[in-house]
């Protein structure tokens, strides 16, 4: 929503606040202005809120249960109530729901400074009734804190509202505020408008009826009516301007220009922000009276003068800056002359030598193409000639020509006969191979038919041999040895294993067992040593003791078993494996802390609690929740359930902290330094201890408080609060209340524990005792050993006789496995050769397998004869192909030497053609080598100039035509360019190498000075100006503040001294005119000097007297058309809160005062009144009676109270 305008430096039109960059409630505000300027659409209307009749059923407040308040005016005002018309109206025309910005709070600039000079002359006018415009008219309430619905009319003067604790006064002091459209937040209660309603209720609303200033012809207006509904399920409002649905903006614009400052403690001070008037900055308390007060465009005069003030002040310290920049370019430029004259011509001849080296090109390509040029001459002459050669020798060419015609014609028909000889021969190859197939097949057939008379001999053989083979097997068999008995030897085998069998469990049992146990004992025992060992080796090491006293400390197990997963997995992800963590996690600091030095360890250790030094670190919100699960069951990452663990996450970089003294002044109260500075750790360990442990505020020192050590009142007087000094820890609080007392406690500190680096003798002198028993046992079963070993080699002795026997009988048994298998052998021998003798007489016969062969060669023989016919064939036209081929090659060789004769005599013609070809080509060669040659050193110097710029392209052709015009219109050879070239290089060497950039950084050096020196003189302007603009404001701004301020003075000392009392207000001027100030005085004491009014100097009561008096006195002069105070008079003294009503009822009735609003609880008697003044009396109970629809002021409704009060008490009517 809408916010008042923010403060600026100028203003085009007093209502029209300077433009500032656009925040999100500037867009908002935007829009709803947009909103505001187009036309009334009345096609939707929105829901009307509900009559008082509905509201009272829907929440079921029947009288006799309901809290109604009654509000009756002492005073005269004789018109009824518009409320029932106004609400009719609001209900017709609806109201759209918007979202109120709680954030806005007023700063108080919607002031008389923001109105233009015809409205505020309006603003001042105050009407026929005795309002002044923009004062409170009327106030209506529904459903809003305390009340279910109220009513009452305010006097144009002084208003007294009373009632006891807890009967809605302070609700009055809401509602104006919220009804008018600013946020809870300037009340300093709730945040949410929802906390304003009524408790059980959904919906309220305020409605606020303000004096209407004057029309610009003197007519009187209508009274501006605001209508607020504040609706709890949406935690939003919406806004009635006179009947009418309007934005928060409007409403807002509406209030500010009637010069209503509701943000404005000098104007508008609720009950829970009398505390903060009181503890306003006295540069506030300047800025807020002004705003109350002043003139128009004083505040914005002060707002000129801060930012004016502060640009003069930039600018003065930039124009220091710049002049000592300035001194120093000089300066630096001055030492850069001496060196620029030979700069300036080693630039010199360096520009010429570049010139040299850009002619050369230039210069080889122009010899060069002289050369070309007479090459390109030669090339013609050659070519001329060997074209008159060739013309000899054409007619010559041309007869040749026709003999290889006729040549080429000849050999084609040589080439065709000789194909088809070449097929013929194919053939005749073909058909022979396929004869000699056939004469094998003969050959073989006829081998076959000898073979039957061989075989059939053979086989005779064959049957004789078998029938031989089966007679021996046969008497082999016959005569076979039979194999003896084995299961005696069976007997004798078992028997035998047995025994042997008995002997091996023997061994077994009384050597193997035996030996096994004493060598396992050996073993444990010089494991046991090992272990003793190292954990001597580990007691000597500090990490191990830390180990150890952590695992000493109550209830630390799980931290243990925690610390133990972090070093397993550190050493997992050594080996390659993934981590359980996302970053490094780190042990707690009695693991990962180390003190620098040893005397500093128990100091350090006494700044760190318990848990503290077991606590471990995380960096990230991942291994925060991964540690969380070890504690919530065992199906974790680890399978296992630590419940009992500290840790905490550290996820922001390490920046060491500020001690609260300096370490210099620190060492000056002779401190060794703070605890942080003797600890090394990781930085997120380091964090920790700073976050978590304040070991950058704690102080350490060996030296002791007092006795010549650290003094005790020099250190009290610092803001140290922690600090360790010798054997004692001392704590400083300061108390919160009164005067901030100081209280100090200490504690002894014990030698240090977890930081220790002593090693534990006992347990070494332990772990040595063990390793020499160890060693006693390991000598013993030794013995024992040796014992057994003997015992065992008797029984081996007899095992290998048991062995020997057994294998003898192993022998005999194989000897009868050998007959066996040989006796099996013949039989399997015997009939195989049964089974051949038999194929054998089975065998075809010798006349059947002939006369199969005889048919077979006769088919071969009629297949050979028809290929003999086709060969013939081939024979009779192979022979006639060879008789044309000898003819056209005949022909060949006439048409050969014909063209070999005529070549003869043109051989002396061709060889001058030759000689002239020959002379071409060596010219055309070196032309078109001279050519490339050339082209190459053209192609050279153009990418040279290419390789320029425009501007240096153009210099050096210029030049190069100088050069040319200087040397007689051509460049000069190359040699003589690189000659001079030499001698300049020579020349620039012998100059020395000197700095070549050094005439560019003078330059450059020169044009920053000059650069230097406008922008000081710009800057002089400036400050100037800005001077003049000081000391036009101010000339404008401190007149008026001095005047308002010594008015202001002189009532508030006035009034401080009717009370016999002293006031004082003053101006604190300061340089910084954001510092300038008001200052309250007061003294309470005529012995007493005056001192200024702050939180802490004077008590309650006379604060709250300074307080209103102040107050008083800024009403005289006050712009604003209603003041409003809640409570003020708290805390004060009979005799003060007399004088102060008496004075506040003198300037609050006084005829040109305005509306002034004052809440208290009580009220003493015989005070002063005045008829202007005008009491409003809150009474709020459980049950009230119903009041009349005609009373709209509860005149009788009071009269009817204070009747029931005389009869309950027995007071007689008067």
């Amino acid at each position: 929503m809408s916010s008042s305008p923010a403060p600026s430096s100028s203003r085009k039109h007093p209502l029209k606040p300077h433009k500032q960059q656009p925040t999100p409630e500037d867009e908002d505000d935007e829009e709803e202005e947009e909103q505001d300027i187009k036309p009334p659409k009345r096609a939707r209307k929105a829901t009307p809120p509900p009559s008082e009749d509905e509201e009272e059923q829907d929440q079921d407040d029947s009288p006799s249960k309901g809290r109604r308040p009654a509000v009756n005016g002492h005073g005269g005002r004789g018109e009824s109530s518009k409320a029932g018309a106004a609400a009719a109206a609001a209900e017709k025309e609806g109201a759209q729901e918007e979202e109120e910005d709680d954030d806005v709070v007023d700063d108080g600039n919607g002031t008389m400074n923001d109105l233009s000079d015809e409205l505020k002359a309006r603003l001042a006018q105050r009407g026929e009734d005795g309002y002044l415009p923009g004062a409170v008219v009327r106030v209506a309430f529904r459903n809003f804190l305390t009340y279910d619905w109220a009513e009452f009319f305010p006097g144009p003067h002084l208003n007294m509202i009373i009632g006891p604790n807890g009967t809605g006064k302070s609700t009055i002091v809401c509602g104006i505020a919220i009804g008018l459209g600013w946020s809870p937040k300037v009340l300093g209660r709730a945040d949410l408008i929802a906390a304003f309603l009524k408790y059980g209720a959904t919906k309220g609303f305020t409605e606020i009826e303000l004096k209407s200033p004057a029309g610009p012809n003197g007519e009187v207006g209508r009274n501006v009516v605001i209508k607020r509904e504040i609706l709890k399920e949406s935690e939003k409002s919406r806004f009635w301007l006179n009947g009418e649905a309007a934005t928060a903006k409007v409403i807002r614009d509406k209030v500010v220009a009637l010069n209503i400052q509701i943000g404005n403690l000098c104007s508008f001070l609720p009950q829970d922000k009398v505390s903060s008037f009181a503890t306003m900055t006295p540069q506030e308390l300047l800025r807020q009276t002004q705003k109350a007060a002043g003139p128009a465009k004083m505040t914005d005069w002060h707002t000129d003068l801060i930012r004016l003030g502060k640009d003069w002040k930039d600018m003065d310290h930039n124009l220091e800056v710049k002049k000592a920049e300035l001194d120093r370019k000089k300066a630096s430029n001055q030492r850069l002359e001496g060196d620029v004259n030979d700069a300036r011509e080693r630039e010199r001849l360096a520009t010429e030598i570049l010139f040299l080296e850009r002619m050369i090109p230039f210069a080889e390509y122009n010899s060069n193409r002289i050369i070309w040029e007479e090459y390109k001459r030669q090339r013609f002459v050659a070519h001329s000639e060997f074209k008159r050669a060739s013309a000899m020798v054409e007619p010559f060419r041309e007869l040749i020509g026709a003999f290889e015609d006729r040549e080429k014609d000849a050999q084609l028909k040589v080439s065709d006969i000789q194909s088809s000889q070449t097929k013929i021969d194919k053939t005749q190859i073909t058909l022979i191979d396929q004869i000699m197939r056939q004469e094998t097949a003969k050959e073989n057939i006829e081998g076959r038919i000898d073979n039957v008379k061989k075989k059939a001999i053979k086989r005779v053989q064959d049957i004789a041999t078998q029938e031989r083979t089966i007679e021996k097997l046969e008497n082999d068999w016959e005569q076979r040895v039979e194999p003896g008995s084995k299961e005696q030897l069976e007997d004798k085998k078992r028997a035998a294993k047995h025994d042997g069998a008995e002997i091996e469990d023997q061994f077994n049992r009384e050597i193997l067992n035996e030996d096994r146990n004493i060598r396992r004992t050996i073993t444990e025992k010089q494991n046991e040593i090992k272990r003793q060992k190292e954990k001597i080796d580990q007691l000597s090491q500090v990490s191990y003791r830390r180990m150890q006293n952590l695992q000493k400390w109550p209830d630390s197990q799980d931290i243990v078993g925690l610390v133990n997963v972090i070093r397993k997995d550190k050493e997992q992800v050594s080996r390659g494996h993934a981590s359980i963590f996302k970053m490094e996690v780190f042990e707690p600091p009695c693991l990962s802390v180390d003190v620098t030095d040893p005397k500093i360890a128990s100091l350090v250790e006494a700044c760190i609690s318990g848990t503290q030094m077991r606590t471990v670190v995380v960096q990230c919100e991942e291994d925060y929740q991964t540690i969380g699960s070890f504690t919530d069951s065992p199906n974790n990452v680890i399978k296992a359930q630590l419940k009992k663990l500290h840790y905490t996450k550290i996820d922001k970089p390490y920046r060491p902290g500020a001690g609260p003294v300096d370490r210099d002044q620190l060492r000056d109260l002779g401190f060794d330094g703070y605890a942080i500075d003797f600890v090394k750790a990781p930085d997120p360990v380091k964090a920790f201890l700073e976050i978590h442990c304040n070991l950058h505020r704690s102080a350490v020192s060996r030296r002791k408080i007092g006795d010549g050590g650290i003094s005790w009142d020099r250190v009290s007087q610092t803001d140290l609060r922690s600090y360790v000094a010798g054997d004692t820890k001392y704590a400083t609080s300061v108390s919160r209340y009164g005067n901030q007392a100081k209280s100090s406690g200490t504690t002894q500190i014990n030698a240090a524990r977890s930081f220790a680096g002593t090693v534990d003798e006992d347990a070494i002198s332990e772990a040595n005792r063990l390793i020499e028993t160890a060693e006693k046992e390991i000598h013993r079963t030794n013995k024992m050993l040796a014992e057994l070993k003997a015992r065992g080699d008797e029984l081996n002795l007899a095992k290998s006789a048991v062995d020997q026997k057994l294998e003898e009988i192993k022998q005999e048994l194989e000897t009868i496995k050998k007959v066996e298998v040989k006796n099996a052998t013949t039989l399997t021998k015997l009939a195989d050769a049964r089974r051949k003798l038999q194929t054998l007489q089975n065998a075809p016969s010798e006349e059947d397998q002939k006369a199969r062969y005889q048919v077979e060669l006769k088919e071969i023989i009629k297949a050979k004869l028809k290929l003999d016919l086709k060969f013939k064939d081939c024979a009779l036209k192979a022979g006639k192909a060879y008789h044309s081929l000898v003819d056209q090659q005949l022909e060949l060789l006439q048409v050969e030497t014909n063209r070999r004769a005529v070549s003869e005599l043109s051989e002396i013609e061709q060889e001058a053609e030759a000689i002239a070809g020959r002379a071409y080509n060596a010219a055309d060669k070196k032309f078109r080598a001279q050519k490339a040659t050339t082209k190459d050193l053209l192609l050279a110097a153009q990418d040279q100039l290419e390789a320029l710029d425009n501007e240096t392209r153009e210099t050096f052709m210029q030049r190069k035509e100088d050069h040319a015009e200087m040397h007689g219109g051509s460049i000069p050879e190359p040699n003589e360019l690189q000659d001079k070239k030499t001698q300049l290089e020579a020349d620039l060497d012998g100059l020395g190498g000197e700095d070549p950039a050094v005439i560019q950084k003078y330059e450059r050096a020169k044009a920053e000075i000059a650069r230097v020196e406008r922008d000081y003189t710009d800057m002089e302007n400036k400050e100037r100006t800005v001077a003049k603009a000081i000391k036009t404001v101010r000339a404008k701004w401190v007149p008026e503040l001095q005047k308002l301020v010594t008015n202001f003075n002189k009532k508030f000392s006035a009034a401080m001294d009717s009370l016999d009392d002293r006031g004082e207000i003053r101006i604190r001027e300061h340089e910084d005119y954001a510092e300038w100030a008001i200052e309250i005085l007061v003294s309470f004491r005529a012995t007493d000097k005056m001192q200024i009014l702050t939180a802490t100097h004077q008590s309650g009561g006379e604060r709250s007297l300074s307080t209103i008096m102040y107050l008083m006195s800024l009403i005289e002069l006050s712009n604003a058309p209603f003041s409003l105070v809640d409570e003020i008079n708290q805390g004060m003294d009979t005799r003060a809160e007399r004088a102060v009503h008496n004075r506040m009822v003198d300037v609050t009735c006084a005829p040109n005062a305005g509306q002034f609003f004052l809440l208290t609880p009580k009220l003493l008697t015989d005070l002063h009144y005045h008829e202007r003044m005008r009491v409003l009396v809150i009474c709020n109970g459980e049950v009230l009676p119903e009041r009349e629809p005609r009373d709209t002021r509860g005149k009788k409704y009071l009269n009817y109270v204070l009747e029931r009060y005389k009869r309950k008490n027995n007071i007689a009517p008067r």
